[in-house]
């Protein structure tokens, strides 16, 4: 259940990075002037993801210590 949840994350993490990428690389398909405004604007976009990233990492690490203290008493 752990590397499902941590999972989970680490794909948001790298779902986050093509975008924040393809924002910076290709502004114009965005709308964007320039690569400044792509990059600007692809970090913006990330920081939205990172809310749920947060929380999944957080609730990974609660169910794994939860899960060692079952297995280890």
């Amino acid at each position: 259940m752990t590397l499902l949840i941590e999972g989970a994350a680490y794909v948001l993490v790298a779902f986050a990075a093509w975008v924040q990428g393809r924002m910076f690389l290709q502004p114009r398909r965005y709308g964007l002037t320039s690569r400044r405004a792509g990059y600007v604007g692809g970090v913006k976009s990330t920081l939205k993801l990172y809310l749920p990233i947060i929380a999944l990492l957080v609730i990974g690490a609660i169910y794994e210590a939860v899960s060692v203290i079952f297995v280890i008493s």
